[in-house]
């Protein structure tokens, strides 16, 4: 079973999950801003977990396959 934080940035995310964060963006936001934001909290979460990205992701992707109804790969082809 998954569980987990689904992070929306710059999206009120109302279709799934059960625990939800949503990062607002300031209405100029471009592509720069949404990867430092995105750089940053991934970077927080690295540091709370410092092996969770390395040692799970592929145990993740199985998991979030069947949230999504679709097979999505640990590493891209």
């Amino acid at each position: 079973m998954i569980t987990g934080l689904f992070i929306s940035i710059g999206y009120q995310n109302n279709l799934f999950g059960k625990h939800k964060l949503s990062i607002p963006l300031p209405p100029d936001a471009d592509f720069a801003t949404l990867k430092a934001v995105g750089y940053f909290i991934i970077g927080n979460i690295q540091k709370q977990h410092p092996s969770y990205f390395k040692n799970n992701i592929e145990s993740y992707t199985k998991g979030i396959s069947k949230v999504f109804g679709q097979e999505i790969k640990p590493i891209v082809e």
